[in-house]
């Protein structure tokens, strides 16, 4: 076993051990508001953990869950890995859940099963715009893509509403929401009585697809490099201002194909609350799995657990689900703070380490520009 494979070893050991310390950490804080409540800390956890497991009910609503979240936190994911953030998962989501319901109430009927095919492809096409917008202003204009992203989810928020309660109000409804999508544009379920979808099949040809990017195409590479160094990508003839409004784009994409596929899958129209929050929920999702393709899975697994847990939680133990999104984001503060003696070593290094870093960095680059041009003449 030669030295970079046991650093890779220990790393990853590292980082499964700031996982679990966080869990028990932010499960003992946690513990202590459930005693102030006047609640049992045990029989509290207990249903949060455990009982989405109790039946194939409750397992199917964690995949319904599951579903959104994994797509915006893929989408994320792409944006992380360039060194951006898109907190803007929750306005591309409902861009692409419109599209759908534009496909399905002007072209639907001609199109039949095919309309979930356009919906996709358009829903995809609002979510990259959006995305898209943001990496442009800041590559040609320096306007950081955190506060475009969320000006735009304000504006996308209160304009669905507008629709949902005026022009796309569905006829003869007592609550806001639009008309809802025909039978042929609806993707069955595994297991019928369940919200077991065939979606999740979707969900995991994108993750597939997200690997295959980010590891096997020069693209990808190229991505990365960005995202580690800025000055290593420009030096190796990477263009910053182009790959911020292509990835960006990319980011938005998945969001509003998430979008499509809730509408296909489980709601059949927009109304108020679809988005339920996806695009936070995704951010923290991407970061707890570290953007790793797998570690997305499992921790978009994890929330959903902790959602269905979540609402058993609430009618059994009269424990609000607020509970549950203050566990969500103490795991992911206590996860952030135990890197950051990492992060500290890396941004604030001794003179000694500096001078070795500065070493490193410059045979990094070296070998990066000859990675680069070697990829692009094969």
């Amino acid at each position: 076993m030669n030295e970079v494979t046991k650093q890779k070893i220990s790393d990853l050991l590292k980082t499964l051990a700031i996982i679990l310390i966080s869990f028990v950490a932010a499960m003992l804080i946690g513990a202590i508001f459930v005693v102030i409540l006047g609640k049992s800390p045990l029989e509290t956890y207990k249903q949060l953990i455990l009982s989405p497991f109790t039946n194939m009910g409750n397992f199917g609503t964690i995949i319904r869950n599951m579903i959104p979240l994994s797509l915006v936190a893929i989408g994320v994911a792409f944006a992380g890995k360039c060194g951006l953030s898109n907190l803007g998962g929750d306005g591309q989501f409902l861009m692409g859940a419109l599209a759908m319901i534009l496909v399905s109430t002007t072209i639907g009927k001609h199109l039949g099963w095919m309309s979930i095919i356009m919906g996709m492809l358009l829903g995809t096409v609002f979510g990259a715009v959006c995305g898209g917008f943001a990496g442009w202003l800041k590559a040609k204009f320096k306007v950081s893509e955190i506060i475009t992203v969320l000006m735009l989810n304000y504006i996308v928020e209160y304009f669905i509403a507008y629709l949902d309660h005026g022009p796309m109000l569905k006829a003869g409804s007592s609550t806001p929401q639009t008309e809802s999508i025909a039978e042929y544009e609806r993707i069955p379920r595994i297991f019928e009585g369940t919200m077991f979808s065939y979606s999740i099949l979707i969900v995991l040809v994108c993750i597939l697809l997200y690997w295959i990017v980010m590891q096997k195409t020069t693209f990808g590479y190229k991505i990365r490099v960005l995202g580690g160094s800025v000055k290593a990508a420009q030096y190796g003839g990477v263009d910053p201002e182009k790959y911020y409004t292509k990835v960006m784009a990319i980011s938005g994409a998945f969001a509003g194909f998430a979008g499509v596929v809730e509408v296909c899958s489980f709601a059949y129209c927009v109304q108020d609350g679809i988005c339920n929050s996806y695009g936070f929920n995704g951010v923290l999702i991407a970061l707890l799995g570290f953007y790793h393709p797998v570690g997305i899975l499992l921790a978009a697994f994890f929330f959903s657990v902790l959602n269905v847990g979540g609402n058993v939680m609430q009618i059994i133990c009269a424990v609000p689900t607020t509970f549950v999104s203050m566990l969500k984001g103490l795991m992911v503060l206590f996860i952030l703070l135990g890197l950051s003696a990492k992060l500290k070593k890396k941004f604030r290094p001794s003179k000694k380490q500096a001078c070795e870093d500065l070493k490193e960095s410059v045979k990094s680059t070296v070998e990066t520009t000859v990675k680069m041009k070697e990829r692009e003449a094969v």
